[in-house]
């Protein structure tokens, strides 16, 4: 019943709309998958619109960080969770504010949490990155580097193609 409620709540702030570094509102769309019981499994929050700064042509190196969780299967604990926040608020910021990279999607579930980032280069998102971690305690983070020059894995998530 709390994951639930936790799970609603966070949900619900999600889907508000939040105003970034050039004043425009996006919409942050949620789905879950639930398993027979009704559990959620797997939550993907991905981002309806972007930024106005933020030009697809500009930003074709895709960057995964993926935490995993003490739920080899499912979702991560409530105490997890507020970590996976944390970080997530701090690199978010980071890299939106440097327009180094911006978030478009985080999927949570399977023993892991993940967050795709569109960013300029994969160098530029490092270094953003190393930089906002100074003084941070150190995460089980994995790297992964890719190019989507044509943002095929958001519009897949996003636009259910």
């Amino acid at each position: 019943m709390k994951l639930r409620l936790v799970l609603g709540i966070v949900a619900a702030l999600l889907i508000v709309q939040s105003a970034y570094a050039a004043n425009i509102e996006t919409t942050w769309s949620v789905a879950t998958a639930k398993n027979r019981a009704g559990a959620v499994e797997r939550t993907i929050r991905y981002r309806g619109g972007m930024p106005i700064w933020v030009k697809q042509g500009s930003y074709k190196a895709v960057v995964v960080l993926s935490w995993p969780t003490s739920n080899k299967t499912g979702m991560p604990s409530q105490e997890e969770s507020i970590l996976h926040q944390a970080f997530e608020a701090r690199t978010r910021a980071a890299q939106e504010a440097a327009k180094a990279a911006v978030l478009a999607t985080v999927i949570s579930g399977d023993g892991k949490v993940e967050w795709m980032y569109y960013a300029r280069t994969h160098q530029e998102f490092i270094k953003v990155l190393n930089k906002s971690r100074v003084g941070q305690p150190s995460f089980p983070i994995a790297i992964q580097l890719k190019q989507d020059p044509l943002w095929t894995k958001h519009l897949v998530i996003g636009d259910g193609k």
